[in-house]
């Protein structure tokens, strides 16, 4: 029997309006990767002891993004300990520059986390989640290690003592100490338990050294290291060490001749803290061969005031050490410290952490035919108001005195003298002038630098000259050295203004000094906050950065 036409024709547009009805592309999906896209790119970009810099792209309809930091592991998350929720209105706030067109996966963000501890390894994960259809993504993650924390500020040293200073209210435990030892041998390490007054004023002090030693000190919150600091005892470990009260003062000559009746050749005499000395001259007696004048200043940093004029020497002797004085010679104008004009003299002399201050000419004079000194060095210190009557800070006034080596390092100098700061007729075998700030305001000096004869080697970086000179010109040197003198990685505030020779290779400022410093008159040289300078951490005395 056959079927009729029209009932084919209609079974025919039944189905087809069925068909028509249903998307043959509506396929199943599995509900568990109903998720959103990771963020395309996530990378560590700069590591610091306690923060971390993190690089992610952004996801279409992500309105937040979760970190998860763990500690002590990799890429595990066994341990984790720090979680933090950024919003992508938060984001989009702060990074306000973007480009709106973009989509947000083609736009990266890049953000600081904190709250880490140093030398510590971290895994660190993030996910996008949509909040308004209750989705996320799978995780993007990476792998680091902070660098070692350094809360450590400073220290004072004394002879058998020393005190550390760090960042205040800090949280930390103890202070693992120990003695430098040779290669091949296995240091004393022992224990300083803080307590909650040092603590708060982020600062301890660690008695029973042994004099002019060096020292490690590492602090720590329970196992977490958080500053590592080197130091050095004052003095020496060896030969007498004899503590001086204020009233000793006018007898230091008597106790050095006393030295010598015992055989001590090597001395040293210990100036307490905050005590002022009215010395004016000491004459150091043949058979003294090596001696040091230090300043216990360990726990308040005060530094004991040596009123001392002039310094002779009764034979030759091998050094003078100054460490941790306040050398005030009190502006006698003719005065030199030390006026060498035979060969009573020093092989050495150093100035290390010490205050340097009025001196009416020079503080070292070598002005003897056939003088040949190994070093004159000063480190670390404040000289001001010095030269003032003129022949430079430094002078050696004779064509065939020798000096091995002439150095000024991490140290401010104020108002260096009318003439110059250095006045050298003699042969320098070394010159070195670095990481120093060198000033003045009130002084008006022509120059410099004053060579008779050019130096075997200068040496002068990392160091600012600044201040208006007494709104007077200044050269770099008394004529031009350029030929050998250059200054790479030093700095000229605008309100020192150059005559005509020039401070070759420094690099000229559109700052004045009092632009740059935050109290520059009064000899305060931190650099102003908010201030641009490239020579931030790098040039001028470190005690400023």
């Amino acid at each position: 029997m056959k079927i009729p036409y029209y009932i084919l024709l209609l079974s025919f547009l039944s189905f087809a309006l069925i068909s028509c009805e249903e998307d043959v592309n509506d396929w199943g999906y599995d509900e568990r990767y109903d998720r959103l896209f990771r963020p395309a790119t996530f990378e560590v970009e700069n590591m610091l002891p306690t923060s971390v810099q993190l690089k992610f792209s952004g996801v279409v309809n992500a309105t937040k993004y979760v970190f998860e930091f763990s500690e002590g592991d990799s890429l595990l998350f066994t341990n984790i300990t720090k979680i933090v929720d950024i919003t992508t209105d938060s984001l989009y706030t702060l990074f306000s520059n973007l480009d709106s067109k973009k989509s947000p996966a083609a736009i990266e963000f890049s953000m600081p986390f904190g709250g880490l501890k140093g030398t510590t390894p971290y895994s660190v994960r993030v996910k996008a989640v949509d909040e308004n259809h209750n989705l996320e993504s799978g995780y993007m993650q990476a792998y680091f290690e902070t660098p070692d924390e350094q809360i450590f500020k400073s220290s004072n040293s004394a002879t058998n003592k020393a005190t550390l200073f760090w960042m205040p209210d800090a949280e930390v435990t103890h202070i693992l100490y120990w003695e430098n030892v040779g290669e091949g041998q296995e240091p004393v390490q022992q224990t300083l338990q803080l307590t909650s007054e040092d603590k708060l004023a982020g600062r301890a002090t660690i008695t029973g050294l042994a004099s002019g030693t060096g020292y490690m000190a590492v602090i720590y919150n329970d196992d977490a290291k958080r500053g590592t600091w080197s130091f050095r005892t004052l003095g020496i470990n060896n030969g007498r060490t004899i503590r001086l009260q204020a009233g000793d003062a006018s007898n230091i000559d008597a106790i050095l001749i006393d030295c010598v009746t015992n055989g001590d050749r090597t001395v040293t005499l210990v100036f307490d803290g905050n005590q002022v000395y009215e010395i004016d001259k000491i004459i150091v007696p043949e058979g003294i061969d090596l001696l040091y004048m230090v300043g216990d200043a360990a726990t308040d940093g005060i530094q004991p005031e040596l009123y001392l004029n002039n310094i002779t020497m009764s034979a030759p002797m091998t050094a003078i050490i100054f460490q941790g004085v306040d050398l005030n010679a009190r502006l006698n104008s003719s005065n030199y410290v030390f006026d060498i004009g035979n060969t009573n003299c020093f092989k050495g002399v150093s100035f290390e952490g010490c205050t340097i201050r009025n001196i009416g000419r020079s503080l070292v004079r070598l002005n003897h035919e056939g003088l040949n000194v190994d070093y004159v060095r000063i480190s670390d210190c404040i000289i001001k108001n010095v030269g003032v009557s003129g022949y430079g800070f430094i002078n050696m006034g004779k064509n065939i005195v020798k000096l091995g080596e002439l150095s000024i390092k991490n140290s401010t100098v104020m108002d260096f003298g009318s003439d110059r700061l250095m006045q050298l007729q003699g042969g320098v075998v070394n010159l070195i002038i670095d990481k120093s700030t060198l000033c003045n305001f009130i002084s008006k000096s022509a120059e410099v630098f004053r060579f008779d004869r050019q130096p075997g080697s200068v040496t002068v970086t990392n160091s600012i000259f600044t201040g208006n000179n007494g709104n007077s010109k200044i050269n770099a040197g008394r004529n031009d050295y350029s030929a050998y003198l250059e200054y790479p990685s030093c700095y000229i505030t605008s309100d020192l203004v150059i005559n005509t020779n020039p401070f070759t290779n420094a690099v000229s400022l559109e700052l004045t000094s009092e632009d740059l410093f935050v109290d520059p008159q009064n000899g305060d040289f931190h650099f102003k906050e908010g201030v641009s300078f490239n020579g931030r951490g790098k040039a001028g005395d470190p005690r400023w950065w």
